[in-house]
């Protein structure tokens, strides 16, 4: 064999060396992107499902179920209307144990429970966001506001004097994470789920490329979510 030959030889064979390096690398890559999704998605999961954060959710849900025009709340509402919300409670949680409990106290102590469970709530929220934003862990974002979407939007909107509180004594931390959230999920719900992420046709968005390209991004890391649970998709609530 020549020394051409040789040389022909040995860069191929260099070349293909480093074309499998890249290979292992980009493969270790993928798995350690997914390791991270996984992780980060377990968390979230984890603290959105707390019992008192599910029922801060309930409770912002019936606040707000009358809100048709979006419009965040001014201040939270009387003894009465706490009074009626914990009885529509009943239906749900009326076999638990903290109910009965709770039923048997007075207005005042019923009020604070449920507020303090509005407050559980919203900071999970807030939480959430706040990973999913300066993690940058592609899809998790997205995933969070379609797995919430309703429970995001209710309570955003019925926990808004929490904000105002914050306001009135000038913190500097002011939720901006998770009203960045509230936008996304309203920007889901005008778009339509049919041209949002995981749901609807993807032919629907031929004319919205980058819109269509996120929509199959998400739906793959919606899966792998799913799947790492393996647990049903978690409440939208």
């Amino acid at each position: 064999m020549s020394i051409l030959n040789l040389a022909q030889l040995a860069t191929i064979i260099g070349a293909s060396a480093t074309l499998l390096a890249l290979f292992t690398v980009f493969v270790q890559l993928k798995h350690l992107r997914r390791a991270n999704f996984i992780l980060a998605w377990n968390a979230v999961k984890e603290n959105l499902q707390n019992h008192d954060v599910r029922l801060g959710r309930a409770i912002c849900r019936k606040l707000n179920a009358k809100n048709i025009f979006h419009s965040p709340r001014d201040s939270f509402p009387t003894g009465t209307m706490w009074d009626s919300i914990f009885r529509s409670l009943k239906h749900d949680f009326g076999n638990e144990s903290w109910y009965r409990e709770l039923s048997k106290m007075d207005l005042k102590r019923i009020r604070s429970k449920l507020e303090s469970c509005v407050c559980e709530a919203y900071d999970a929220f807030d939480l959430a966001a706040i990973l999913a934003w300066h993690s940058r862990i592609p899809g998790l974002w997205d995933t969070v506001v379609a797995e919430w979407e309703d429970g995001i939007i209710h309570t955003w909107e019925a926990g808004a004097p929490l904000l105002k509180r914050r306001e009135i004594s000038s913190r500097q931390e002011l939720y901006e994470c998770f009203s960045a959230l509230y936008v996304t999920a309203r920007l889901r719900q005008q778009l339509g789920r049919g041209l949002y992420p995981y749901t609807g046709a993807f032919r629907k968005l031929r004319l919205y490329r980058p819109l269509w390209w996120k929509a199959k991004q998400a739906l793959r890391y919606r899966k792998l979510a799913m799947r790492s649970t393996r647990c049903d998709a978690p409440e939208t609530h």
